[in-house]
């Protein structure tokens, strides 16, 4: 006898009312589904683009033009305007356009000692690294807890 998880079974389930309910039941959608456009748009120097919802936080390159990446950067607007890019994407495009070697964002681990270099009070201040999120540092400080963009920390010692 063929064994099922409960999964199998919520899978059968949600295909059968999405049926009921006149749905196709198919998991994911057709290349023909309408889409919404997100406000940020990257074009390439060729012209192609895409949207994304979020801002982007790294820097992005064309993958249907040829050539190094610094060449192929994806240029973003936010709603047809130039918008405020995150400091980690500021920071890695710096790095790639001059040529420079950039560690990965991100990339210092729980318990790293860093030094904040971003601009403001907290600048200069030194602390472990906590965890890690998305695109930034939880440092603990003698403040308290500071959340801060991965361009803006250097590892200490």
């Amino acid at each position: 006898m063929e064994q099922h998880s409960l999964d199998d079974w919520i899978l059968v389930f949600d295909r059968a009312k999405a049926r009921e309910l006149g749905c196709s039941g198919q998991r994911c959608s057709s290349a023909e589904a309408p889409t919404v456009e997100g406000a940020w748009r990257a074009t390439c120097p060729a012209g192609h683009t895409l949207t994304r919802h979020r801002r982007p936080t790294r820097v992005g390159w064309c993958g249907r033009c040829s050539g190094p990446p610094r060449v192929r950067v994806f240029e973003s607007t936010f709603h047809g305007q130039a918008g405020t890019m995150h400091p980690n994407y500021v920071a890695e495009l710096t790095a790639l356009l001059a040529d420079v070697p950039h560690q990965a964002p991100g990339s210092l681990p729980p318990g790293q000692v860093v030094r904040v270099t971003a601009p403001g009070p907290y600048g200069g201040l030194v602390g472990p690294i906590l965890r890690r999120g998305r695109s930034n540092y939880k440092v603990r400080l003698e403040e308290g807890v500071l959340t801060v963009p991965f361009a803006w920390v250097e590892a200490v010692g």
